[in-house]
């Protein structure tokens, strides 16, 4: 649905993404620009959602948009450079000279070729089987920590992000990143289950 509505609502656009420059690793001295980004809009619709002074379509959309941003900011194309538009220009082809960018590739051809080779259920599986493994874990409750992880990601020399270093997707190149995706998603399955129910029990 957020991907949805960026056509006629532009100015949620930008609430999708935090980028920063090479120069700038650290996600939490990134600067939020004059129209938002994740960090910002995040915390807001929070704000939003727990408000029961807000109309019942508010406080839906902000719930939406909770989970997609959460979903998001665990994709390490989220936290990219700004100059590229988070991998969107960079330009890349798969083997048979097909023609795709970075973030395309990480917003879910990786899961297409998945699929491809192990059949629908294959993903709900191994992402069910990391959620029942990662939720021992301690979690930061914070964005900008989860941001910071996909940040790392996306400098990796093997995803070959950083100096466009990456120009022909392989099947190995998807391959070698099918764990890191399905990690990303239970991850990002977790943190979000665990913000709402830390919202729902402050508001009861």
């Amino acid at each position: 649905w957020a991907d949805w509505i960026k056509g006629e609502r532009k100015d949620t656009r930008s609430w999708h993404y935090i980028n920063l420059p090479d120069a700038e690793q650290n996600t939490y001295n990134a600067k939020c620009p004059e129209n938002g980004c994740i960090f910002d809009s995040f915390y807001k619709q929070i704000v939003i959602l727990k408000d029961r002074s807000r109309s019942l379509l508010e406080r839906e959309e902000a719930l939406w948009f909770v989970g997609h941003f959460v979903g998001d900011i665990h994709q390490p194309m989220h936290v990219g450079f700004p100059e590229d538009r988070g991998g969107n220009s960079h330009r890349l082809k798969f083997a048979d000279g097909r023609k795709t960018n970075m973030h395309k590739v990480w917003d879910g051809q990786i899961i297409e070729h998945m699929e491809s080779l192990f059949g629908r259920d294959h993903l709900l599986i191994k992402v069910t089987q990391k959620i029942n493994e990662f939720s021992k874990n301690e979690h930061s409750q914070e964005i900008e920590s989860w941001a910071q992880e996909s940040r790392n990601l996306a400098m990796q020399k093997l995803v070959g992000y950083r100096n466009n270093e990456l120009k022909i997707v392989t099947n190995q190149y998807m391959e070698n990143h099918f764990d890191i995706v399905q990690e990303r998603i239970a991850l990002g399955a977790i943190r979000l289950s665990q913000t709402l129910n830390r919202i729902f029990q402050e508001d009861n």
